[in-house]
């Protein structure tokens, strides 16, 4: 029956809904920490990955040459394609905040299309596609805010899988400057493509060169550009990324889960185009295919500290191995291996692993259950017992602070207002507490037990004012 209702729609239509339901599904079994989306501008929260950098990166877009002043995100420095366009377009924060969702959904799309290309039946094609979305790439395109890793890779799967040079073209001008990794996974994707063509039967060695030539020439002046920048010391930011990162000693056991992690039952795929690539003579092409995935995944890990998350530069591969099986199970028991695989990816613990910390990602049940138990940096509550203590030790500067996180987590939390009136007229600031207290009697529920006492407090203030 769905297969018969899938079959029936028109293909546009087709891809549309299957890259929505693959992301929805996705999205529900692993579900990013969304609580955490709370702490974004809270300083208690910062140390969050989640919202860590989508402050700096906000800030990019109101100067996006300025100086980028934490350590951890300075390496955002030369990342501005989406800063300048939503500096120019005036572009709402939350639509901007949404922009590598929407990259989940086109990335998804296209590798739909692709698959349903070369496969011709469009269950394989969608089984194989939310199988490579149940990966690091997506789990971090759609919770940490700001990293915009389906955009990168989509230039990468553009470079891999769509014939057209005018894509190449778009496609290697604009992604550096969304991230540089995807200089890094370039020569991997410019492979997948060739080994695409081949099994296309549209293999052409000077086409496959003009491509590439016309990958290279684009992306050289940027390449150029950043080297210059780095061995003559201008910029700091890089420099300071990387010091930080080589000072730092990693468990090889921590790289063995980040790299498990970044994939998970995905690495089939990429052990696909190792052992089927597209070639005549198969074992050089085959130990070709290994040394390009070996080296792109282990060229981030020396510079990056996101262990898992480098390996999503390896998506042209799964996506090209992915096809190979496609290829090879058109007939037989085979056709079941992206149903297998695409359980046991939703069956198996998934986390995103960094080299200080690793996050487990969880589904929507229990994500629904962590904004009824909040953790205590992100619990109002919390914060305003805080700026009480505060107050009673007299530490009004930082009681004001805690009052104001309470105050931004939730604007309709009556008790913080009045705590925060009850230390500014403390400190004889008439105008400032009178316009508390009106606030907490405003969003006070009616059984509000401070209310009667806020009225008090309230019509002592404005006395005050009207006597000045």
């Amino acid at each position: 029956m769905f297969k018969a209702a899938l079959d029936r729609l028109d293909y546009r239509v087709y891809v549309a809904v299957s890259a929505l339901l693959a992301c929805g599904l996705v999205f529900c079994l692993f579900t990013p920490r969304l609580v955490a989306w709370k702490g974004l501008g809270i300083p208690t929260a910062n140390h969050t990955p989640e919202v860590n950098r989508a402050g700096a990166v906000l800030k990019q877009i109101g100067d996006p040459f300025g100086p980028i002043e934490e350590t951890s995100n300075r390496v955002i420095r030369w990342r501005l394609l989406f800063p300048l366009l939503a500096r120019l377009t005036h572009m709402p924060t939350l639509v901007f905040l949404a922009l590598p969702h929407l990259g989940c959904l086109v990335l998804v799309g296209l590798l739909v299309h692709v698959f349903h290309r070369e496969a011709g039946d469009r269950i394989s094609a969608v089984l194989a596609s939310a199988l490579l979305a149940t990966t690091s790439w997506f789990f971090v395109s759609t919770g940490w805010l700001t990293y915009a890793d389906s955009w990168y890779l989509l230039g990468l799967l553009v470079v891999s899988f769509v014939p057209s040079r005018a894509a190449l073209l778009i496609a290697c001008m604009l992604a550096p400057w969304v991230d540089e990794r995807f200089i890094l996974s370039l020569p991997l994707a410019l492979l997948a493509r060739a080994a695409w063509l081949r099994g296309r039967g549209e293999w052409d060695a000077r086409r496959v060169l003009r491509d590439g030539l016309v990958c290279v020439g684009v992306v050289a002046p940027y390449v150029l550009f950043r080297l210059s920048l780095l061995l003559f010391g201008t910029d700091a930011g890089s420099r300071a990324h990387l010091e930080k990162h080589f000072a730092t000693a990693v468990p090889a056991w921590t790289v063995a889960q980040g790299v498990w992690h970044g994939l998970r039952m995905a690495w089939v795929t990429v052990l696909a185009f190792v052992l089927l690539p597209e070639h005549p003579r198969r074992r050089l092409a085959g130990a070709v295919h290994l040394a390009a995935v070996i080296v792109t995944a282990a060229v981030p890990l020396v510079i990056a500290g996101d262990i898992s998350r480098c390996m999503s530069g390896l998506l042209p591969a799964a996506a090209m191995g992915a096809i190979s099986l496609l290829r090879w199970a058109k007939t037989g028991p085979v056709r079941l291996v992206f149903p297998a695989l695409l359980a046991l990816n939703v069956v198996l613990p998934a986390s995103n692993v960094v080299a200080s910390f690793t996050i487990p990602i969880q589904g929507i049940v229990a994500e629904l259950r962590s904004f009824r138990e909040l953790p205590l940096n992100l619990d109002p509550k919390f914060h305003n017992d805080q700026g009480v203590l505060l107050a009673q030790r007299g530490d009004a500067a930082n009681a004001y602070r805690a009052f104001d996180v309470a105050l931004r987590l939730d604007p309709d939390f009556a008790n913080a207002w009045y705590n925060r009136a009850l230390l500014e007229e403390s400190e004889a600031k008439a105008a400032d507490a009178a316009r508390d207290f009106a606030q907490a009697l405003e969003v006070c529920p009616p059984d509000w037990p401070f209310r009667k006492e806020a009225e008090n407090r309230l019509a002592r203030q404005t006395r005050l004012l009207e006597k000045k």
